[in-house]
């Protein structure tokens, strides 16, 4: 006869469970060889509300003067957009140009994650609790340049904290790239709770802003 306790409250993500045999009842006596599972809990609808749909918004503003991320007029309509299949912007694209790359990002477990950011010039990254921008903070910045994909250049404010994440849970994430002259580029790249580097963040793990969605969280 066993009476299991339901787990209620649990969250989606990867879990493991070891248990460890008495030889007496509540226990007591000699312990016996520990056995460890390992398991996965997935949201009823086997995603939650993060649908990765391979791409992410780029919003681009031509002739921008300034060399800051607040000179970027994203209060006005961008002059152009397009679509990403993975977390970078094209290279050596022009001068004097503000950009955002924006959408949502899906966690694959649950967990820490660490971001990071490089660009040339100046750039932001930002991030939200959910998928609502009204939440977002800022985690990572550049204040300068960086060579392309160069992710240590600057290895305080260039990485994000540690940043605890749920998996099926989509949330909203933000670059903002300011380019002077010369050479251009920016990046975000994370650190999954296993380790694993995905920098840049590849398009599996995307989906692009969405307008109707965001008015209707406001």
């Amino acid at each position: 006869y066993f009476n299991y306790t339901p787990w209620t409250g649990a969250m989606p993500g990867s879990y493991s469970l070891t248990a460890t045999p008495y030889s007496e009842s509540g226990g007591k006596g000699i312990a016996g060889t520990p056995t460890t599972i390992h398991f996965t809990i997935e949201s009823a609808d086997g995603g939650g509300d993060c649908m990765a749909s391979g791409t992410i918004l780029r919003e681009y503003w031509d002739n921008v003067q300034g060399n800051y991320v607040a000179d970027i007029p994203v209060s006005q309509n961008p002059t152009s957009t397009s679509q990403l299949t993975i977390f970078e912007g094209p290279r050596n694209a022009d001068t004097n140009y503000g950009g955002r790359i924006r959408g949502y990002v899906c966690p694959p477990a649950t967990g820490d994650y660490t971001f990071w950011i490089a660009s040339n010039d100046h750039s932001e990254l930002w991030l939200s609790t959910d998928d609502d921008p009204a939440n977002k903070t800022r985690i990572a910045i550049v204040w300068g340049a960086t060579n392309p994909r160069q992710w240590d250049k600057f290895p305080v404010r260039q990485r994000s904290t540690p940043i605890s994440l749920t998996a099926g849970k989509r949330y909203y994430i933000e670059a903002l790239h300011k380019q002077g002259v010369g050479t251009d580029h920016v990046a975000v790249g994370w650190r999954l709770p296993d380790g694993t580097m995905e920098r840049p963040i590849p398009g599996n793990r995307l989906s692009p802003f969405e307008m109707e969605a965001a008015m209707m969280a406001s």
